[in-house]
């Protein structure tokens, strides 16, 4: 079971203190709460969207120990889970890449090439690495058990999300240009906690 540090102790405790989570319910409220921890951005946290079938979802995959793309290695690096895919360093060395394409929008593609239905996808940084995984699914090339979309940024980023929102896959999202590999990270890493706690 995992030991909170004194640091993330007081944290936690300031958090209590000063910010209001009641609008989000028992499942979801520690992943609130570890966003915000990684953050400390409430407006953030304030405009994230916890599909509760996400959480249920992500569970199951890493209890059957499924895939977990990321769309940059800042988010792989900062996850708890081991078995992570992230295609940025194949797309760098790709000769395929057409004009007007992003290197994120390949890496998600070599990332998502040949995966079993099921796998988790987090996205924390690139809208356009979000925008075309869920155009991969929209084609059924794909077919995620759930994605945790929060990249960040003012060209994108909200519109990638608000799209996600209306995606038929469970997902874990907000509703602003906000976001980024911590927030992304700590969403899945909250779950990952919960489903490696004694009562699981």
């Amino acid at each position: 079971m995992h030991e909170k540090h004194p640091i993330e102790e007081k944290s936690f405790q300031i958090m209590g203190e000063r910010y209001d989570l009641s609008q989000f319910d028992d499942k979801a409220l520690p992943i609130a709460q570890r966003v915000l921890h990684a953050t400390a951005d409430i407006e953030l946290v304030k405009s994230m969207l916890i599909d509760i079938e996400a959480v249920d979802k992500i569970t199951d995959a890493i209890g059957s120990d499924m895939p977990l793309v990321c769309d940059v290695e800042m988010v792989r690096s900062a996850i708890a889970y081991k078995n992570t895919v992230c295609g940025l360093s194949q797309a760098r060395n790709s000769r395929t890449i057409a004009p007007g394409n992003t290197l994120s929008q390949i890496a998600i593609e070599l990332a998502t090439h040949d995966l079993p239905p099921g796998f988790i996808a987090v996205i924390g940084c690139a809208p356009t690495a979000l925008f075309r995984l869920l155009d991969l699914i929209d084609s059924n090339q794909i077919l995620p058990a759930a994605i945790i979309g929060m990249p960040v940024g003012f060209v994108g980023a909200l519109e990638s999300k608000l799209r996600l929102a209306k995606c038929s896959i469970a997902h874990i999202t907000n509703s602003s240009e906000r976001g980024g590999s911590a927030a992304a990270a700590a969403a899945f890493n909250a779950i990952y906690r919960l489903a490696n706690s004694p009562q699981n």
